[in-house]
Formats: C-alpha cells, sequence, structure tokens
C-alpha cells in the first residue's frame, strides 16, 4: 500500500472518529437539556376520591416521568365549580372526578 493510500485511510478514519463523536456530543446535549426542561414541568392535576389514592398515583407519575405535580383535592362539586371560576383562565391539565355522570355533562358543556 502506497504513503498516500496511508494517508488517505488515515484521514477518513480520522474524520469518522471526529464525526462520531461531534455527533454524540450533540446528542448528550439534547438529551441533557431536554431533561431539564422535564424537570422544570408542572402538571396541575384536580382530583376528587380518596386522597391516599391520588397522593400514590402522583408519587408514581412523578417518579416514573420527573415531572412535578400540583394537585388540588376536593369533592366533585367543588372542582366543578373551581373549573368554572377558572373558565376565562382554565389551570387544569387533568380533571379526575369522581362521578361519571359529572363528568359526561362537563365534557358535553366543553364540547358545545
Amino acid at each position: 500500500m502506497s504513503k498516500m493510500a496511508i494517508i488517505t485511510l488515515s484521514t477518513l478514519g480520522i474524520l469518522a472518529l471526529g464525526t462520531t463523536l461531534y455527533a454524540n456530543a450533540s446528542k448528550e446535549k439534547a438529551l441533557t437539556a431536554n431533561a431539564q426542561k422535564t424537570n422544570q414541568q408542572v402538571l396541575t392535576v384536580y382530583a376528587a376520591g380518596p386522597k391516599p389514592l391520588s397522593d400514590q398515583i402522583i408519587k408514581g407519575f412523578e417518579t416514573q416521568t420527573g415531572i412535578k405535580v400540583k394537585n388540588f383535592d376536593g369533592t366533585t362539586g367543588k372542582i366543578l365549580s373551581k373549573v368554572k371560576a377558572e373558565q376565562a383562565n382554565p389551570q387544569a391539565d387533568v380533571l379526575i372526578l369522581a362521578s361519571m355522570a359529572a363528568g359526561v355533562d362537563l365534557q358535553k358543556k366543553v364540547s358545545c
């Protein structure tokens, strides 16, 4: 093999290695940025039902996703009143109601 061929192959190998290292570093930076973004996210949940159950669900969600949960516990009536009061500026991301009928009724009102 000629000296020129060895130099060419060596140069191509170094360029390929450099490109791979650069791509991996870029991916790592993107993953780190996404992880930091996830840690800053807050999910607002209004939940009716047994508080120990909602606390357990929230703890599991936070552990698995890294997303912080801001929770409001109350009866279905209190939650629906809060949602109605916030109609112009909704705050909840998730509603968990204890009454299927109340949920269906709310869905009909929102869909109209």
